[in-house]
């Protein structure tokens, strides 16, 4: 293992969770990035992430969480290639986004967005796991996310995503690439699809006494 032969940037959302911080992450391969970009830099890039996910996620994700959970900022850190440490990071200006949902889930409890590539097995995959603390019961005997919460996820993600991929950086990186990182064969793999099931995750551990519907889009 060891650190991809490509320059990267990782993308990681932050929040509050009923007192409590939650992050979840993905990454980037970077095009043409001829030196280290600066901390304003990366600050720019940050916002620029930021404001596509409150574009398309804002009212989806809003749908799952309740008033006591939020998103709050955006960061993004720069690796050059070959290295396992960040040389340049920034943040975004407050997000301070809410959920939305009065009803209140198990403070645990997530909605997982499967990060799909061109490589099948497991090393080319990922997850993201979203706070879902306001998720309602859904179609399948009352239990799971509702269908329209999952396809909205779904859909607004992979926006999001292939929006992220359209990204011109300044002059020191000229395009992203959203993709899953393995570290088991510390290479970069472009996400292709996000899928989104009704399945609710917690955690702790991952619901499977039940069988949920699915929904996938491609980036």
């Amino acid at each position: 293992m060891g650190a991809p032969a490509a320059a990267r940037i990782k993308v990681t959302f932050t929040g509050q969770l009923g007192g409590s911080n939650w992050a979840t992450s993905f990454w980037c391969t970077v095009g043409g990035a001829a030196a280290t970009p600066s901390g304003a830099d990366m600050v720019t890039l940050a916002d620029d992430i930021a404001g596509q996910w409150t574009t398309h996620m804002a009212t989806p994700w809003a749908r799952i969480a309740d008033a006591g959970t939020i998103v709050e900022r955006c960061s993004v850190s720069y690796y050059a290639a070959g290295s396992v440490a960040a040389s340049a990071a920034g943040i975004s200006s407050p997000i301070a986004l809410p959920g939305g949902n009065l009803h209140t889930s198990a403070g645990s409890q997530a909605m997982t967005y499967s990060l799909y590539t061109a490589v099948s097995n497991r090393s080319g995959r990922g997850r993201m796991y979203w706070p879902a603390t306001g998720g309602l019961p859904g179609g399948l005997m009352g239990y799971g996310f509702d269908t329209f919460d999952v396809n909205g996820n779904c859909a607004g993600f992979a926006a999001f995503l292939h929006d992220v991929n359209t990204i011109i950086f300044l002059s020191t990186i000229r395009g992203l690439t959203a993709c899953v990182f393995s570290d088991k064969n510390s290479a970069m793999y472009p996400i292709t699809q996000v899928l989104v099931d009704a399945r609710p995750d917690r955690i702790e551990h991952r619901e499977r006494s039940m069988s949920f519907p699915r929904v996938a889009t491609a980036v």
